[in-house]
């Protein structure tokens, strides 16, 4: 009975994932790049400044993450057609601004999703390794999910998924470490801050949780 229950639950996970990636790719179709000027066209312009080897704008939200990840998924589509020229000076030789600036929002975009559903997997994962029913889970997950800030990340390009998916991923390798004690986890972890808190400077609250919480994962992590 539980197997089947466990495989149900992995279902709803998969699905909820699913659902994710779907709302996010039809719902982007729908929009155009410039819509969302605050957040959409600012972080447009901040991938092709970092990708053309500029300083980003506006150090107090920093981003940074963000527009890095995205810089090296466009250096890769120039490698692979070279045809395609993703750099500030080359914009005065694109002829159609409209498809050039569509291409780097629906890449900028794609990338939101899986990040939206791998930050969903993740906290998966974490539930999991601790002493919680798994309708709990699925209830805690349902909640983010269906929040109104998952949302307005999903449908729009911003940072704060990134940032809160590598601190996930910092306080996941923590309790992967409490397994082997591989100090390699604690480097990565830190590594993993790093890129958060350049993402967005307000999860520093959650690196002051991560800290207080390390001595006591033992009363709550699941051995089994």
């Amino acid at each position: 009975m539980e197997s089947k229950f466990q495989k149900h639950y992995n279902y709803l996970i998969f699905g909820l994932i699913l659902l994710i990636f779907c709302l996010s790719f039809f719902q982007m179709n729908s929009q155009h790049w410039s819509s969302h000027f605050d957040s959409d066209w600012f972080n447009i312009y901040n991938i092709l400044l970092i990708k053309s080897g500029y300083v980003q704008d506006f150090y107090d939200h920093p981003a940074f993450t963000l527009f890095f990840i995205n810089s090296i998924i466009l250096q890769i589509y120039e490698l692979l057609d070279s045809s395609l020229k993703f750099n500030i000076h080359e914009i005065q030789n694109v002829k159609n601004l409209d498809e050039y600036f569509k291409n780097i929002f629906y890449t900028a975009r794609l990338i939101n999703a899986i990040f939206h559903c791998a930050t969903v997997y993740l906290l998966h994962l974490i539930l999991i390794k601790f002493n919680i029913n798994k309708i709990i889970n699925i209830l805690l997950i349902s909640s983010f999910v269906f929040s109104n800030f998952f949302f307005i990340n999903l449908f729009q390009i911003r940072p704060e998924v990134i940032s809160v998916f590598f601190i996930l991923v910092s306080f996941y390798l923590v309790i992967k470490f409490n397994d082997n004690k591989n100090f390699y986890l604690i480097f990565f972890s830190g590594f993993s801050i790093g890129l958060a808190f350049i993402s967005k400077i307000q999860i520093i609250f959650f690196i002051f949780f991560i800290i207080l919480i390390i001595p006591n994962i033992k009363y709550f992590y699941n051995n089994n």
